[in-house]
């Protein structure tokens, strides 16, 4: 079977999931819109990147040139576009993976109502990260019966857990600093944590546009000995920082947009890492920690019970260690490569032969 992936360059370039996908899949060719210096990426794992002719050639054109069985369009944005203008013979081929704000973002249901509801129609499948947005999807009018959830997967090999309890009262935080990570709140949830461990830290990975916001606010708490900031870093970092933490911490909202998560990747490696997790009820969190085995979960907003469960992992190394090896098992158990590999394959498989 012939697989196509059509993603936006940008994408292509720096999200982990497609990434995964590329990986796991194979694909006859991947289709970067617009060019980005992302071929070299492509080329370094021995596939043949496609983007001088997407360039020069309507997209069109390009599936004919490589006739793809099926199409994964990552992002929903990507899907409705391919099928607005790459004709019916084609529309009928893309499966159109969703992964996030693409399906929540009020100012993107609006733009592309009308085209989102041209690619429920017409495309061949529709794939959720999380239950939430499944339903979610089916409520926008995606059909149940081509609406499916495939979750993302792990790099168990370069995420490893540490084989004792982490004796440093160090919390660790992963991801971009946007208003549905909510980062403000996971400074304040720590900032009371300090009170009962005053010898506890936060380091925190990633940047973005509430990352000056967020070292403001750590001044005026008066925490900044006990925050640190370490600005984007590559995954061996992330892994060795989170091997040396002892809980992952992160407030997910959904944010005033109505941007929300699909399932964060970090929250996954986290869990692989042997870190019990504390998060939110929000979206794919509630399945990849199982609450008061796994990790804990409170309510979005809720940073005194944030606090709380925090102080709870802190002030026991072995229970939290225990937890951190209950999430190992239920990563490796529902998000391996090899798992949500085959879902992916398997559900294209079965959508391209033959073409619906």
């Amino acid at each position: 079977m012939r697989i196509a992936i059509v993603a936006h360059s940008r994408e292509a370039n720096a999200s982990t999931f497609i990434k995964q996908h590329i990986k796991l899949l194979r694909p006859e060719c991947v289709l970067a819109m617009p060019y980005l210096r992302t071929s070299k990426r492509i080329r370094s794992i021995g596939l043949e990147p496609t983007w001088d002719w997407a360039r020069r050639f309507p997209v069109r054109r390009v599936l004919e040139r490589y006739q793809p069985d099926v199409i994964l369009a990552e992002y929903g944005i990507m899907g409705a576009e391919l099928v607005a203008t790459a004709g019916p013979e084609w529309a009928r081929r893309v499966v159109a993976y969703f992964h996030g704000y693409d399906s929540a973002r009020n100012d993107i249901l609006e733009r592309y109502g009308r085209k989102y509801r041209r690619l429920f129609e017409e495309a061949a499948g529709i794939i959720a990260v999380s239950n939430d947005m499944r339903s979610r999807l089916e409520d926008l009018g995606s059909p149940p019966e081509r609406t499916h959830m495939i979750p993302y997967s792990v790099d168990f090999e370069r995420f490893q857990p540490r084989s004792e309890p982490c004796a440093q009262k160090r919390l660790i935080a992963v991801g971009r600093f946007t208003p549905k990570k909510s980062p403000g709140r996971t400074i304040r949830a720590f900032s009371k944590s300090l009170r009962s461990h005053p010898d506890a830290t936060l380091r925190m990975i990633g940047d973005g546009p509430l990352l000056a916001e967020c070292r403001a606010l750590g001044k005026e708490l008066g925490i900044s000995d006990h925050l640190v900031f370490l600005g984007a870093q590559r995954h061996d970092v992330v892994a060795e920082e989170m091997r040396a933490a002892r809980v992952f911490v992160q407030h997910s909202v959904v944010a005033p947009s109505g941007d929300r998560e699909g399932t964060p990747v970090a929250a996954l490696e986290a869990a692989a890492s042997g870190l019990p997790i504390v998060s939110t009820r929000h979206e794919g969190l509630k399945e990849a920690i199982q609450d008061g085995v796994t990790g804990y979960l409170v309510d979005e907003g809720d940073i005194e019970s944030m606090s709380n469960k925090i102080n709870d992992l802190l002030a026991d190394p072995q229970s939290a260690h225990i937890m951190g090896v209950a999430g190992r098992k239920h990563i490796e158990d529902n998000y391996s490569a090899e798992l949500i590999g085959r879902k992916l394959s398997d559900l294209l498989k079965n959508i391209g032969s033959p073409h619906h």
